[in-house]
């Protein structure tokens, strides 16, 4: 194997190589059962002229791969206040576990995508477009397995939301009160549902993420007034067995780009 198809065997959009033997044949088991779809959520902090090189390597290159090799979907997105350094956000969207573990042994044996990556590889530390980038890795809620794309050609806004717990069983309670009571609320309230997931690896666990879809801003604090106004939440938030479910709530408002597929 030569140099370059070994770095992206270990690392084209795929934690595989580097997860436990052990582990990977488990998930690969049990990934014929499941219909709970898997998540790759990446956050890059973008160099001051990195942009160009972000969009063409993604658009061109990334996307199309990932969808020949296994990936249903792929969501690009810019926040929608802009930070300093800018972060964009990617989600590759699996069908399953076996999908997700399999995908960088494919993309290797995928000649467009291996010479299309080769400007993007040979960027020098100069040129880079990004500093660092976190990953998370998600698994789909029992009661929501899979994430729902809308028209991609209607002007939307996505809410991030992460609940952090303060031990996994109360992220446990907290995804048994979405999958039993809240994600039905949701949709009844007018806060539209992207995915529902569980953070499997990533910083800052124990953790729970989800994404919500509004036309702007102003349907969003108009549709969550509703939420929390309602006598159903009332009720819901109070019974003992969802109390001190959430410790931190971590929210991001973000924007698609033009090629995002979400």
């Amino acid at each position: 194997m030569n140099r370059r198809h070994f770095f992206a065997a270990g690392g084209a959009l795929s934690l595989g190589p580097w997860i436990p033997a052990a582990i990977s044949k488990q998930y690969r088991r049990r990934s014929d059962a499941m219909a709970a779809e898997i998540y790759e959520l990446r956050r890059y902090a973008l160099t001051s002229a990195g942009r160009v090189a972000f969009d063409q390597y993604w658009q061109a290159v990334t996307i199309p791969g990932l969808t020949r090799n296994g990936a249903r979907c792929v969501g690009v997105f810019e926040e929608y206040t802009p930070s300093d350094p800018v972060n964009m956000y990617v989600l590759v969207v699996y069908p399953s576990w076996n999908e997700y573990l399999s995908l960088s042994d494919r993309i290797v044996g995928d000649e467009d995508f291996m010479q299309g990556k080769i400007a993007w590889d040979e960027l020098s530390s100069q040129q880079k477009a990004f500093d660092r980038y976190d990953t998370w890795i998600l698994e789909a809620f029992s009661g929501f397995q899979q994430l729902l794309q809308y028209d991609v050609t209607e002007d939307r806004i996505f809410e991030l939301r992460t609940y952090e717990g303060h031990n996994e069983d109360a992220v446990r309670r907290k995804v048994g009160m979405f999958n039993h009571e809240e994600i039905n609320l949701f949709r009844q309230t007018g806060l539209h549902p992207v995915f529902f997931s569980k953070i499997v690896a990533g910083p800052r666990m124990p953790a729970l993420t989800y994404m919500l879809k509004f036309k702007d801003m102003d349907e969003r604090d108009a549709n969550w007034k509703v939420f929390v106004d309602s006598p159903e939440w009332s009720a819901m938030k109070d019974k003992p067995e969802y109390a001190d479910t959430v410790s931190n709530i971590i929210q991001v408002f973000l924007k698609p780009v033009s090629y995002s597929q979400i």
